[in-house]
């Protein structure tokens, strides 16, 4: 059963899936800001760029100086959702690994800001306490949800890269 899970292209797929889900959140977020910066007045823009940003922004912020151009930020991060494509594409484990671990990086950086955010308290104009804390709190599982699943499917490729090296 064990290695049939570990032979299954399946456990790839989502392992590249939920890695390009992550990559094409932060390129949505960089291009909402620019977009926001070019058209402040559209209520659209910034209602979208804040609750994408509440989520990524902290992440963004610790990659963000190290890029000084302009657009390179958006193109490194391009590249980086469309590499668990091509890795499942091509079939490529390593691919598949280097993009897993570098999602689960940022899904956990996300995801310790996000608790650390939740036990802060946060004034809202809004007199729907509920319904705001609802949507707090459903986000942050679902961020650990995803960590957590991570770090399930990079477990794996620890356990598949050990095999191969057992077998050869």
């Amino acid at each position: 059963m064990g290695k049939k899970l570990l032979l299954n292209s399946r456990v790839y797929a989502i392992q590249n899936g939920i890695a390009a889900a992550l990559f094409l959140l932060l390129l949505t977020n960089e291009v909402l800001a620019y977009l926001l910066n070019s058209y402040p007045s559209s209520e659209t823009l910034w209602m979208l760029t804040l609750n994408i940003n509440r989520l990524v922004g902290p992440f963004v912020a610790t990659i963000e100086p190290y890029f000084h151009q302009p657009y390179a930020l958006m193109a490194a991060l391009a590249c980086a959702a469309m590499m668990p494509l091509v890795a499942y594409r091509r079939r490529s484990w390593l691919g598949t690994a280097v993009s897993g671990h570098m999602a689960l990086g940022g899904y956990a950086v996300m995801s310790f800001t996000a608790l650390d955010w939740f036990y802060r308290d946060v004034a809202t104009a809004s007199l729907a306490g509920d319904v705001y804390s609802l949507g707090k709190t459903t986000g942050i599982f679902g961020l650990i949800a995803m960590t957590l699943l991570m770090v399930v499917l990079c477990l794996l490729n620890h356990v598949m890269f050990f095999m191969r090296v057992k077998t050869l």
